[in-house]
């Protein structure tokens, strides 16, 4: 689940994290969407652009609240069927139709 994780993060991030600035980038937003302070060489590591470590359960639930989540084992628990429910009830845009004017 740590692969989907990192995708998941990036796709909400909105960019790659592949280097210095987009990791500092990435502890920022984090920091201000969540409160928690996650070290830019945390996420550097994380990423695999430096030696990567095990990732500790306080990175793994901060990235899973940036996500949406409760915590990892909530991610690892309901991404899925988040996933699903977001696919199949996706809200309807009918800005395209166009209503037929009434006449008097």
């Amino acid at each position: 689940m740590i692969p989907i994780l990192k995708t998941s993060t990036q796709k909400k991030a909105g960019f790659k994290i592949d280097n210095y600035n987009s990791s500092r980038r990435l502890s920022e937003i984090i920091c201000i969407e969540t409160g928690i302070s996650l070290s830019y060489n945390t996420l550097r590591r994380f990423f695999g652009i430096v030696k990567t470590v095990k990732p500790s359960n306080h990175t793994l639930d901060t990235l899973a609240l940036f996500n949406g989540f409760l915590n990892y084992t909530d991610f690892t628990r309901n991404f899925d069927l988040k996933n699903r429910w977001e696919q199949e009830f996706k809200p309807v845009s009918y800005t395209h139709l166009t209503l037929p004017t009434k006449r008097i």
